[in-house]
């Protein structure tokens, strides 16, 4: 383990032999692949070195695509595409909505997640090596009517995907099985939890000898807590982090979600607030995260998809409230009474969805004194004269007009754009990029379906913000094993959710799931999974401190098994006042102001008023018939 108060998160020292012997390092992920390389850089530099050999370490996705490359297979029948992720749940899309219109089987209410299942079901039957040629394996699959259903999609995916000469990063390992190795070395694979039996006989294939090493060689001292509730927990371990820090600056702190989709969010904000950065200090938060937000949730590029829906026929109350509003456009009338009187229209409507041609009369018509219309007026009109709704182009041919749709409302406007609005904004460009390459795989498309396909590309971007490395890391439970901290707080360890429910995959028939040990099969893959992460945890930090919440919306909770051997501090929940809050009280001025007398009732020439506490007897009774009543 790398020194206190150093800034390593790698120790080279255990890997060092096979450095020596020429090994090859291969990751779980890229994330430890890019600590290593750093680590190996800043030795050479502490060394006095100028110029040095790179470290020869990859994540084993990105090793098996370039030893794919080097075999040859890539041209061996003209040239191949390797398809991106997106591009293989567009392809997915396709393959989905031909089946529905052949066979009347099936209605999918979700479409997205069954893109999102059928793909993982495809990754996870070549990776475990399923025989799908035998007809024993096919019969289980007809056995099921989802899984029958799935087996169509798939045979479709693959003929599209020979058709059109592509392939995915999983169909790379296949062809190196038996591809003639180009260049082989001995090859190591570093702090892999499991690696599936694809991987394991490709890196077999193309490698003289392979080795699994573990980094960590430690035992940390560890610690359990349970608080009342999430909150409770996730304050505790802002204020740990901040305290923690206060004390040595460069210290090496990990802290471990283990639900960092839903937990995300809360514990920056809660950071934030221990580390005083929700003002202007927004942008010196010492903490680095493992995952950005999903670009189509940055204000600068929401409000752009905003922009170019005017072009449809409807948009959603919600969007048109924040397009009237965005500051970045200059056709904007904020605080206007103009703009007030458009939202009263728009509410006194009712609906939820609000018709383009009449938010284009509304904008036009409203007025405020001498004023006529709103300035977002003349750039609705414009976008409207553009008539995109008519028009069937290349996914290329629409990038031009989705920036001239969007040069209409001056985007991203007069700014000044902050350094994580300016990346994103950048960001926008490359997802624009990745869109125009869609153009062999969709074809011709209208402007819904290329609205749809541009948001789709921006759910599929990350908004990872570029900052300098910090000395609190705050990440998932892959990401943060096979790092080295000094110590480590784990966060969410409920029974309910660590190790997780097993959660089998719907089209893939359970015999086999069970047979070939599929990722998420059952509880004892799961307890395996979760086990082996935690011993390296403990192996990779000097003190680990594990948590749990008591209740989660809530419902009672329990802790998770794997605390068995950990005694458990159970805290209360204590009275948190935000400092800031407390200072901008103190400083206030209060005024006492004596209003005992309320305006005059108007009885409409002595009628008298209905209500009374009758009212307020029937709202606690029942509040809807007190309404239906009234």
């Amino acid at each position: 383990m790398p020194p206190a108060g150093s800034s390593q998160y790698f120790d080279l020292g255990p890997l060092q032999q096979l450095l020596d012997a020429g090994f090859t390092l291969l990751t779980p992920n890229q994330r430890l692949a890019r600590r290593i390389k750093s680590e190996w850089d800043r030795r050479q530099l502490e060394q006095g070195k100028q110029s040095w050999k790179p470290i020869a370490v990859s994540a084993i996705d990105h090793w098996l695509q370039t030893r794919w490359r080097e075999t040859g297979a890539a041209d061996r029948s003209g040239t191949r595409r390797l398809l991106s992720d997106l591009q293989q749940a567009e392809l997915w899309r396709q393959v989905i909505a031909e089946d529905g219109r052949r066979h009347a089987s099936h209605h999918l209410l979700r479409v997205d997640a069954a893109v999102d299942l059928a793909r993982q079901a495809r990754e996870s039957l070549l990776r475990a090596r399923v025989p799908l040629a035998e007809s024993a394996v096919l019969d289980e699959f007809r056995y099921d009517q989802d899984c029958a259903t799935f087996l169509r999609w798939l045979q479709a995916f693959d003929s599209k995907l020979a058709d059109s000469a592509a392939l995915t990063t999983v169909d790379c390992a296949v062809e190196l099985l038996d591809a003639p190795a180009a260049t082989a070395s001995p090859v190591a694979l570093v702090d892999f939890d499991e690696i599936a039996p694809l991987y394991r006989a490709a890196v077999a294939a193309h490698a003289t000898s392979v080795e699994a090493v573990a980094s960590g060689q430690g035992e940390a001292v560890t610690r359990a807590y349970s608080f009342p509730d999430r909150r409770a927990e996730l304050s505790a371990v802002a204020n740990w982090a901040a305290k923690e820090y206060e004390r040595n600056p460069d210290r090496r702190l990990g802290i471990i979600l283990a639900d960092m989709h839903s937990d995300r969010a809360e514990i920056e904000y809660l950071l934030r607030r221990s580390f005083q950065c929700l003002g202007e200090n927004y942008t010196s938060l010492p903490v680095n995260f493992s995952t950005g937000i999903t670009l189509d949730r940055a204000p600068v590029v929401r409000d752009a998809l905003r922009m170019l829906a005017v072009a449809g026929n409807s948009m959603r109350m919600v969007d048109v409230l924040g397009l009237l509003q965005t500051r970045f456009s200059l056709a904007t009338n904020k605080d206007d009474d103009s703009l007030v009187q458009l939202l009263q229209r728009l509410y006194s409507d009712g609906s939820e969805q609000v018709s383009t041609g009449r938010l284009r009369q509304l904008t036009a018509n409203a007025s405020a004194g001498d004023a006529q219309g709103l300035a977002i007026a003349d750039s609705l009109m414009r976008v409207h004269t553009q008539r995109l709704n008519r028009q069937h182009w290349l996914p290329s041919a629409w990038v031009s007009a989705f920036c001239q749709a969007l040069d209409a409302f001056s985007w991203p406007g007069s700014g000044p754009l902050d350094s994580l609005e300016y990346q994103q904004v950048e960001s926008w460009y490359g997802v624009l990029e990745s869109f125009a390459g869609f153009d062999a795989l969709t074809g011709k498309v209208d402007y819904n379906q290329a609205w749809s396909l541009l948001q789709r590309c921006c759910q599929a971007s990350i908004s990872q913000p570029q900052t300098a490395d910090s000395g609190i890391q705050v990440l998932g439970p892959l990401e943060g094993a096979g790092l080295q901290f000094e110590q480590v707080w784990l966060c969410g360890l409920q029974g309910s959710r660590w190790p997780a429910p097993a959660r089998p995959n719907a089209f893939i028939p359970m015999v086999l799931q069970k047979k070939f040990a599929l990722p998420h099969s059952s509880a004892e893959r799961e307890w395996q999974y979760a086990a082996t992460l935690m011993r390296q945890y403990t192996a990779g930090c000097g003190r680990l401190t594990a948590s749990y919440a008591r209740q989660v919306d809530g419902v009672p909770e329990l802790p998770s098994p794997l605390l068995k051997d950990m005694q458990i501090v159970h805290k209360e929940a204590t009275a948190e006042v935000y400092q800031a809050w407390t200072e901008a009280q103190s400083q206030g001025v209060r005024k006492l102001h004596k209003d005992d007398r309320a305006p005059p009732l108007d009885t409409g020439g002595g009628a008298s008023v209905a209500g009374g506490s009758a009212i307020l007897q029937a709202q606690a009774n029942c509040p809807f018939r007190a309404f239906a009543s009234k």
